[in-house]
């Protein structure tokens, strides 16, 4: 009876360590998805921005208002619900770009913006007033650039053109179109 007994028992431990195993097994499983998993959430939130950037002499260079901005650590992105962004230059009126989302990327490396985008000049001493709209926007923060391969329209106070594509030196003020550029113009005299 007792080597009946020991069998039984040498049975349940072996039971035991086999369940223990699999628990730890699954438990360091489960541990690895959730940290990938946790990878993908936001690590944070930023709610009613509004934002002032100086250069170095002191002037203001960027407004910025923002509705809800979401940051992801793993990739450095950072998604930004309605922004609405004033670019200041020296001698010009400021550059306005607004969109109902916009994506930036690595820091603000590169920020793309997307739908109802909105990019406006007012009149200055070298310009007419400029209004864009398109439906997706880059723009390079860093060289004061901005770019589209989307159809875009372009309304001045007395011409309205539509084009695919566009290139925008900011800093200049200069807007060159790619392709398919077609344009009316009217005499509001």
């Amino acid at each position: 009876m007792n080597n009946t007994r020991q069998i039984t028992y040498l049975f349940l431990l072996l039971i035991g360590l086999g369940f223990s195993g699999w628990l730890f097994l699954d438990f360091q499983k489960k541990s690895v998805s959730s940290q990938s998993a946790e990878e993908n959430h936001p690590d944070a939130f930023v709610y009613n921005a509004d934002v002032t950037r100086f250069d170095v002499s002191g002037e203001i260079a960027s407004k910025m208002q923002v509705e809800k901005i979401t940051h992801y650590l793993k990739n450095d992105t950072s998604h930004l619900d309605h922004p609405n962004i004033l670019l200041y230059k020296k001698e010009q009126s400021p550059w306005q770009i607004k969109s109902n989302q916009a994506l930036a990327e690595r820091g603000i490396e590169k920020i793309t913006f997307s739908k109802n985008v909105y990019l406006h000049q007012d009149k200055n001493s070298q310009n007419k007033s400029n209004t864009i709209l398109t439906e997706q926007l880059y723009y390079y923060p860093k060289n004061e650039y901005a770019e589209t391969d989307q159809k875009i329209t372009v309304i001045q106070p007395a011409a309205v053109i539509t084009s695919v594509g566009m290139q925008a030196h900011l800093k200049e003020g200069k807007v060159t179109l790619l392709s398919k550029a077609e344009g009316k113009y009217e005499d509001r005299s």
